[in-house]
């Protein structure tokens, strides 16, 4: 591992919360993504699907703050599901349910979840055929007029495009996978051609207000 590395991680945990340092899924705008969708959903319940849910942290955090919402999780890295088991148990948080799974090979029934969140999941997805996908099995096990919440990052946030230009210098992680962002208009053309209607949109800024960084869809199962 470089100094550049090294600098990195350093500033990633620091960023972080300290219970969340170390941890794949931590970081700054990681975090700030979460905090919005918890509280977009701190009056919500019924069934919830979090789609690469990864090591749990939304999914944990959701659990402690709306005991009204049943909770389960998907993601196809098997070794970061045990780990979360593994600490969901500890926390005594066994109700919350994970499955080991891609996004777009869902395996639940039609209609299953009243609400299905897709957030820190499509900045590791390179394939806009491959989103296109994820965003159908969404709509496919989401209720009729159930919600839908989608987070990416945006591709006109110039110095988002530098910093993930520079990726490859300092995080070893985009070896195995690209950093991708996406257009604002092409995702809500996607999510309406899926069945969505999107009613909400939320933004986090960076470095001034009407500059995104990232955006977060609230969107309802119109079909």
């Amino acid at each position: 591992m470089n100094l550049i590395e090294k600098a990195y991680l350093w500033l990633r945990d620091i960023s972080s919360k300290r219970e969340e340092q170390g941890m794949y899924s931590a970081g700054y705008w990681q975090n700030k993504v979460r905090g919005q969708i918890l509280r977009m959903l701190s009056r919500g319940q019924g069934r919830l699907l979090e789609l690469g849910c990864g090591e749990g942290l939304f999914l944990s955090q959701l659990d402690t703050t709306n005991a009204k919402i049943q909770l389960w999780g998907v993601d196809r890295w098997e070794e970061a599901l045990q780990h979360t088991k593994k600490r969901f148990n500890e926390e005594n948080s066994k109700a919350i349910r994970l499955v080991n799974a891609d996004a777009n090979k869902l395996p639940f029934k039609d209609g299953m979840f009243d609400v299905v969140v897709c957030a820190n999941l499509l900045i590791c997805v390179e394939s806009v055929s491959v989103v296109r996908s994820i965003i159908q099995e969404a709509e496919r096990v989401c209720r009729k007029n159930g919600t839908f919440i989608v987070e990416f990052r945006n591709k006109k946030n110039m110095l988002l495009w530098l910093k993930y230009s520079l990726a490859k210098y300092y995080d070893t992680t985009t070896k195995s996978h690209p950093l991708s962002t996406y257009d604002y208009d092409a995702m809500v053309s996607i999510l309406k051609e899926s069945g969505f209607a999107v009613i909400k949109t939320h933004v986090i800024d960076f470095p001034l207000k009407g500059i995104p960084v990232i955006f977060i869809l609230e969107a309802r199962k119109i079909c």
